[in-house]
This record gives C-alpha cells, structure tokens and sequence, in this order.
C-alpha cells in the first residue's frame, strides 16, 4: 500500500481570535443566555486534531506539529500523540486548539484530545491503524490542506472512508488563495469551511470519475480571518450538540431564530444538524 508524505508551507494571520466576538456573531452568546448553566459544552466528546508540521520533513527538527499542552487554558484535558512526537510546541497548533476545545472555547467539556501529525494520520487511516478512532473519537479537526494528482484519489477515499466506517465528523479547512486544493475538502463526507468574507477558494476539485469538480464548496462559513481558524470553530460548534442534550439545543435555536437563511446563523445552525452516534503530496496548513 501507499505510504503518504506531505510537505508544508503556512498562511497564519497575525490577526488573534476573539472569542466574545465570534460567539456574539454565530449566536453561541444568545444560546448561553437562553441556556445558562444548561449550556452544553461537548462534555465527554472526544475529538482529534490533525496537524501539518511546521517545518519540512527535510529539517532536522521535523514534526513540529503539537499545540502547547502545559497552557492553562488546556487544563484538564488528557493529549494522546499516537504517532512521531513533535519536537516543539507549534503557535499554529495551539491557536487552533484554543479555539477547538480550550476552557474558553464553545466545547470546554472536552478533555480527552488526539493529536496526529498529517502524515502520521494519513499513514494510520491508509493501513486501517487509526483505533476506532482513537479514544473514540466523534470530530476531527483538518486545519490544513494539499494537493497531489498521484494521490489525491486514494486519499480522498480513504477520508470517506473514516466518516463511513466509524462516524468520525471531519471538519476541514478551504485554502486562503483563491485556487482550490483537493486535500481534504473535495471529500464527499467532510465538513468544509470557508470565512464568512467569501475570502477563500471555492468549489471541489476534479480528480476523477467520482470526485468531480464544481461541486459546491465550502459547506458553511465562520467569521475569521484565515480559514484554519473558522475550520476550528466549527468543529467546536459540532462538538456542542454531540451529548444528550441536543434535542433542547436544536430547538432553543429554532425559537429564538427562526430566519435560518440569515448569515450570521448559518454556523450555530449547521452545527445542531450534525448527527449523533512513499510518494510526496505538497500542503498548506491555513
């Protein structure tokens, strides 16, 4: 079988996140003032996150790939690297995981995380060595992305694959330019997210008879400025609903908003809808 490899080169915003900001926009805040302590917080949802090194696999010092996991802002929350360790702490990693799972983030009940480096990932899922997945994981985060025309296919099925066989939600990232790439949004079953300013690439790729192109991409946006950001605030988001508590969730939002074609709601809408139970591939982590 085909053992994968990928290169990276990153397009991070200096532009930090506001979390109060971003809740007020997608209506988390109003769902908190509805909610209040009954709030879901994706309390025992396990989730994945999926990083590209920040360095090449030429420099010594690759991966580079792991958020900071001694901030105080993780506390609490059990990390598990299955692959390669990470031989530094990556900014990119952790401003992603910030949002994703921090205390301060929407899924703040989280505390069980895995995080694979993406090749590490792509390898694991290639030789069905990705452990149901691991911890039992509901949602992966793909805050990157690529493209090979060699691979492309076998990696796109082998995405599907993981949604198919063991329900993992795959939330993934659009590219910052404006030329799509394939990896991994041109999957059929992935959560593709774009920012709420249009600002990204559009539409899937053309890879084969059965991944075409000009299929509708992304499938719903979040307001940041780089799409690795707004692809983790969604993964957040569907972490929310993932408990026993979604019933409520889903119908606190259907009273307080009923225009689900207002923009701004598309991300706490979308979100609630989300159902329960060695050749050489050059990407970009966004």
């Amino acid at each position: 079988m085909l053992k994968f490899w990928l290169f990276v080169l990153f397009f991070i915003s200096s532009r930090s996140w506001a979390a109060g900001t971003v809740n007020d926009d997608i209506g988390y805040s109003r769902l908190q003032t509805e909610l209040g302590a009954a709030t879901p917080n994706g309390a025992g949802v396990n989730v994945l996150q999926i990083e590209a090194s920040q360095v090449a696999s030429t420099d010594p010092s690759y991966p580079v790939y792991a958020p900071d996991t001694t901030g105080s802002q993780f506390s609490g929350i059990s990390f598990n690297f299955p692959g390669t360790a990470s031989t530094a702490v990556s900014g990119h990693a952790t401003t992603v995981a910030d949002i994703f799972f921090s205390n301060a983030s929407m899924a703040a009940g989280v505390n069980k995380v895995g995080v694979y480096e993406v090749n590490g990932w792509l390898n694991a899922i290639n030789f069905n060595a990705a452990p149901t997945p691991l911890n039992g994981s509901r949602i992966a985060n793909d805050s990157w992305v690529g493209e090979d025309t060699t691979n492309d296919a076998a990696i796109l099925r082998l995405t599907d694959r993981m949604t198919y066989q063991k329900q993992l939600i795959q939330v993934v990232g659009m590219n910052n330019g404006a030329t799509p790439q394939a990896l991994l949004s041109s999957a059929y079953n992935v959560i593709s997210v774009g920012l709420s300013s249009g600002a990204q690439a559009k539409g899937s790729v053309a890879v084969d008879s059965v991944y075409v192109g000009g299929r509708t991409k992304p499938d719903l946006v979040a307001p940041q400025s780089v799409t690795s950001y707004a692809t983790a605030y969604v993964s957040s988001a569907a972490a929310v609903p993932l408990i026993e508590t979604a019933p409520l969730l889903v119908r606190v939002v259907a009273a307080s908003w009923p225009m689900t074609d207002d923009p701004s709601l598309r991300l706490a809408v979308v979100a609630v809808s989300v159902p329960g139970p060695a050749a050489r591939v050059p990407p970009l982590e966004m």
